[in-house]
């Protein structure tokens, strides 16, 4: 049996992250490959039209058992995909609490209309964005990529940093203010912003030139061994998104045993508990005075550090958990 994953580009998003996780190959009786719409390396956009061609092409060459679709691009071609197969089976892959346009709306209703199952990346995505009447062919798939090996941080230190694409969804003007209120504090403090521009960097530069911010600096993109390795001498992960769904980053950073200071949004409320695993931000005054209270008690620091590293040690790998549900899905 084979299976095949749409996903629009390789990138370094939570969803491109999660989906090479899993190598192109067989696993026992099923086959399984990524297909991307786009191949950024060569300059292709996501937008031009023939790269939804190409993809429908290969489909149709490859005549896959199960067709996986992840984000509203890739619900085109699955749609379209059906007209040609009827009968293979589907899957539409929800990755957000929130639709982004009246497209995204539109394409993933189709798509799951259509499909076998309804695959999300989080209870709070499903119920936000499945219909009732479907959740009996709805499924949470885990989102945790692999076993990712602690850093003890004894003493904590004002370092703060965030990965992940720089998007106002992310929030990062918060972020920034809430890091300029520390710094008053602790005038050493820094905070390191990690990852892509996708749209928000030249505001943030300016935000940062117009408060009057020190110590912030924006080192790009980096791979997930390099982002690892540039936490060793962090202490917190700041993420102060509008909107989530699982949030990826911030497992990442839990397992790394950093402590989190995030909002209370998607699926984060679920397993960042304040005040036992991270700090949760529900207004930044008194989220501050939780962070300066860590800074001066390192053995509590130590504590929630401890508590956030011990939350994903026994949860399935997203890998596992994913061919598992292709086999459910093929067996029906």
């Amino acid at each position: 049996m084979r299976a095949v994953h749409l996903v629009p580009y390789d990138a370094v998003g939570g969803v491109e992250v999660a989906a090479r996780s899993i190598a192109d190959g067989t696993y026992d009786d099923l086959t399984f490959s990524r297909l991307y719409l786009a191949d950024k390396q060569r300059n292709e956009s996501e937008n031009q039209p023939g790269v939804y061609f190409r993809a429908l092409g290969r489909l149709l060459r490859l005549k896959p058992d199960l067709v996986i679709a992840s984000l509203w691009r890739c619900c085109a071609v699955l749609v379209f995909y059906k007209l040609f197969r009827p009968r293979v089976r589907a899957v539409t892959f929800l990755h957000s609490a929130c639709t982004v346009h009246w497209l995204d709306f539109i394409l993933n209703y189709f798509s799951m209309c259509l499909s076998s199952e309804i695959w999300a990346d989080s209870l709070s995505t499903l119920n936000a964005r499945v219909p009732g009447r479907w959740h009996r062919k709805a499924r949470v798939i885990s989102f945790l990529v692999d076993r990712v090996s602690p850093v003890q941080r004894m003493t904590p230190k004002p370092r703060f940093v965030f990965w992940g694409r720089l998007h106002s969804m992310k929030g990062l003007h918060r972020a920034l203010a809430f890091f300029h209120e520390v710094q008053e504090a602790f005038p050493a403090a820094s905070f390191s912003i990690i990852g892509p521009d996708d749209g928000e960097l030249a505001f943030l530069r300016q935000l940062i030139v117009e408060r009057g911010i020190q110590n912030v600096d924006f080192p790009g993109s980096m791979d997930r061994e390099g982002i690892f390795h540039f936490t060793n001498n962090c202490s917190f992960y700041l993420q102060t998104s509008l909107d989530e769904g699982m949030a990826m980053s911030v497992v990442e950073a839990m397992q790394l045993g950093l402590v989190p200071v995030v909002t209370p949004v998607g699926e984060i409320p679920r397993y960042c508990q304040d005040g036992h695993n991270a700090v949760l931000v529900h207004d930044d005054e008194s989220a501050v005075r939780s962070v300066l209270r860590l800074l001066d008690d390192p053995e509590e620091y130590q504590r929630l550090s401890r508590n956030a590293v011990q939350t994903w040690q026994d949860k399935p790998l997203y890998r596992d958990d994913v061919l598992e549900a292709c086999r459910h899905v093929l067996a029906v």
